[in-house]
């Protein structure tokens, strides 16, 4: 059995774990890195998440992600717990998935004999707890693309604890801008409100807008329409789409009081 950090695993299946053969991948060096490649950023999949957090270059390519990270999990369990098993985990409100699913992430799988192939990371969830990943295959790798010129990322979760707790709805933002001002690309993802974590589609349409409050109002609720939640202990169906709408507008507000800030 392959094990990441194991920090979900062995709480879901802690007496089958004790008697199975175990393979930690926290053991391979050779996925242990992080470093700038050109226009992207490798992460190998043994590299757990406060490393990839306190990583000088994610430090200076991703410094709000570093920030955001903080409000994944406790320090024990972000020290322990890899940035490619929260992916792999496939929860539909997964932090880093979400994260991750804004910024363009592709995923290296290899299997056993070595064969490599890439996947991007809003491929990669099929269904609830479904994956594009085989038996005896690994996420070697998370490739992220550097923030290009007019970027701006921005990440919001609503929790019952403000740290240490599971989001009822997660989302996060990339947005670009051209030199005239308009938007030439937007990318928003979506967790708690669907099976999976989610990329939304649909969103071309925003193209050659101004990122301004009307834009913001309208993407809003394009987002609420395109959500499916369901009914659980961390709320309504409808609260999570009215949440996830007003996230949205947060992240605009956000952007726009950093940009006045500027």
């Amino acid at each position: 059995v392959l094990v990441a950090g194991g920090t979900d695993l062995f709480v879901q299946r802690p007496d089958q774990l004790l008697e199975s053969d175990l393979c930690f991948l926290s053991d391979r060096r050779d996925l242990d890195y992080v470093h700038v490649d050109g226009d992207v950023l490798r992460a190998g999949g043994a590299v757990t998440i406060e490393e990839f957090r306190r990583s000088a270059v994610v430090r200076r390519y991703f410094p709000d992600v570093a920030r955001d990270l903080l409000r994944h999990s406790s320090t024990i369990l972000r020290n322990k717990a890899t940035l490619t098993g929260n992916i792999v985990n496939a929860s539909p409100i997964g932090d880093a998935a979400i994260i991750l699913l804004a910024l363009d992430a592709r995923l290296v799988i290899v299997n056993a004999g070595g064969a490599r192939r890439e996947v991007p990371l809003s491929k990669f969830f099929l269904g609830y707890k479904k994956k594009n990943i085989a038996c005896g295959e690994i996420v070697s790798e998370i490739i992220i693309p550097l923030l290009p010129a007019g970027s701006r990322y921005h990440f919001e979760k609503v929790s019952n604890r403000a740290t240490l707790d599971i989001a009822a709805v997660n989302t996060a933002l990339r947005l670009t801008t051209g030199p005239d001002g308009t938007i030439t690309d937007i990318r928003v993802s979506a967790g708690g409100v669907g099976p999976v974590p989610m990329l939304i589609a649909g969103l071309e349409k925003f193209h050659g807008r101004k990122p301004d409050a009307a834009t913001a109002e309208a993407l809003g609720q394009a987002v609420e329409a395109a959500a499916r939640p369901i009914d659980d202990i961390r709320g309504s169906a409808a609260y999570k789409k009215l949440l996830l709408g007003q996230l949205v507008r947060a992240h605009f507000a956000s952007l726009a009081a950093a940009g006045a800030a500027a």
